[in-house]
């Protein structure tokens, strides 16, 4: 299967972009966009997203925290596996994952390409 994206040239790859509300509790709620589900990894400052086509090959991934309170909480790619990509929230007063209020908004593009 190609994939085309009308936010890309190359029409082998494909791009999911989304964001989701958090609350201090890790709770998700208002996830917006499509082709993935996102979870708490029930473990503070983690959460799993899943991508509906787990069989691409992950390019590249972004990921920006947008605070409801003022924090110094900042956002980390975690590790990518088998259609799941691990987002981090990183506390740098505490020096630990922490669970902070706000929206974890991302982007993520795929290739099928294959050398």
């Amino acid at each position: 299967m190609l994939y085309f994206d009308k936010k890309t040239t190359v029409p082998r790859n494909k791009t999911v972009e989304g964001n989701f509300t958090i609350d201090a509790a890790g709770a998700v709620t208002l996830p917006v966009g499509e082709g993935f589900s996102v979870a708490y990894a029930a473990a503070a400052g983690k959460w799993n997203i899943t991508f509906a086509d787990p069989g691409s090959t992950l390019v590249k991934a972004d990921v920006s925290f947008e605070h409801a309170t003022g924090t110094d909480a900042f956002p980390l790619v975690g590790p990518y596996s088998a259609g799941v990509l691990m987002v981090y929230l990183w506390d740098i007063s505490d020096a630990a994952l922490k669970n902070v209020a706000g929206k974890i908004h991302f982007s993520a593009t795929f290739t099928n390409y294959r050398t």
